[in-house]
């Protein structure tokens, strides 16, 4: 539903509620003091909280984070809004959040400012999902780097020219002594020969 008001549209809270209950991502508003006005559908699945149990409950206590190598607590953005800037803050990619039943989980996220039409702060949005399919595709590409980095410091790379006779095929050393082909490389570098 949308109301006219002021010559604006205006929209009403339910369509608003149901808008934000539909997002595939968590939002939770916070007022001036941080606590908690609204959570949405997102936001109950992943703390386990309801909105009914949240009322007037510190966004802190409901969205609790953790760094996940420090185990440190991650405050959220400020305690007193009034001092919020008009900028958004991330979560850095370190941020788990204890849900209050179950595993912690990586979340991606951030804070923002909710600005008044007289441009004062009225609370905060904080935006957030499930970063934990990031998270191991992150570890998964940071193991397959390692592994590719080992091989590669393992690997005997050919450098310069390889003098190659072309009557017999065979390689001559930087001695001076002839080898065939299929005797040099494997010697002098991991790859394998194959026919075909």
């Amino acid at each position: 539903m949308i109301c006219w008001m002021s010559g604006r549209a205006r929209i009403g809270m339910d369509t608003l509620a149901a808008v934000l209950n539909s997002m595939g991502v968590a939002v939770v508003i916070s007022d001036r003091k941080r606590q908690l006005r609204f959570m949405n559908r997102m936001t109950q699945q992943l703390t386990g909280w309801t909105l009914q149990e949240t009322a007037g409950k510190n966004l802190s206590d409901v969205l609790p984070l953790k760094h996940d190598e420090t185990r440190g607590v991650i405050e959220h953005t400020v305690a007193d809004v009034s001092t919020l800037s008009d900028t958004t803050v991330s979560f850095d990619d370190h941020t788990l959040l204890r849900p209050k039943e179950g595993a912690e989980i990586p979340i991606e996220g951030c804070d923002s400012p909710i600005r008044a039409d007289g441009g004062g702060t009225q609370g905060v949005v904080t935006v957030f999902r499930n970063a934990t399919r990031c998270k191991r595709a992150r570890v998964d590409r940071d193991a397959l780097l390692e592994e590719f980095l080992g091989c590669l410091a393992k690997a005997k790379p050919f450098s310069g020219t390889l003098p190659i006779c072309a009557w017999c095929n065979k390689i001559q050393d930087d001695r001076g002594r002839w080898y065939a082909v299929e005797e040099y490389i494997p010697e002098h570098n991991e790859a394998q020969l194959a026919t075909g």
